[in-house]
């Protein structure tokens, strides 16, 4: 069992409270201290999810790059065993 000062020194991710284990924490933002630290991907989840471009703290806005998402294609021959 960790003791109190034990479980201090561990870094933990702001969104998911998960550690470095798995993905690395960035500070991507001008947060300092514990709540600087994030997995790139609970920051674009909570980006995506939140439907935000700023920090919710210190307000930096993250340069982002929006991508469209493909337009599905239904094809024809699905759609005459369908009918």
């Amino acid at each position: 069992m960790l003791s109190s000062q034990q479980s201090l020194d561990v870094n933990t991710c702001r969104i998911c409270h998960d550690d470095e284990s798995l993905e690395q924490l960035v500070e991507p933002c001008e947060c300092s201290g514990t709540v600087a630290l994030m997995h790139i991907s609970c920051l674009e989840k909570w980006l995506t999810t939140s439907n935000t471009r700023s920090c919710e703290i210190c307000k930096y806005r993250f340069p982002l790059q929006t991508l469209n998402k493909p337009v599905m294609v239904i094809s024809l021959a699905f759609m005459e065993t369908v009918a």
